[in-house]
């Protein structure tokens, strides 16, 4: 059974929407599988999606690599969102996450 995934977010928001994939910093770890996407906690679902990969995150440096496919300008904006979202930079893990194609039956 697929579980909401919310993002909130413009930038990666559109990311996943346009370019299909998308690298998302969470405090808490997801289990890779299968996801419905939503803008908010109450949000319409939007597609489907599934999370792939999973790393852990301890410092700003570790998303260098990623940021590319943050949905942000670079590494620094993207930083720069989870402190505001969070008051610090914390812990946490990256998710990468694909859209899923639509499929017409």
């Amino acid at each position: 059974m697929r579980k909401p995934m919310i993002f909130s977010e413009d930038k990666p928001f559109r990311q996943l929407s346009t370019k299909g994939k998308v690298a998302t910093f969470r405090k808490k770890k997801k289990e890779i599988g299968e996801y419905w996407i939503c803008r908010s906690r109450t949000g319409s679902k939007e597609f489907d999606a599934k999370v792939r990969v999973v790393h852990s995150v301890e410092s700003p440096e570790q998303l260098a690599d990623l940021a590319d496919m943050s949905g942000f300008e670079n590494v620094k904006e993207w930083c720069d969102k989870i402190r505001d979202m969070h008051g610090e930079f914390p812990e946490g893990y990256v998710h990468v996450v694909e859209k899923e194609e639509e499929v017409d039956e």
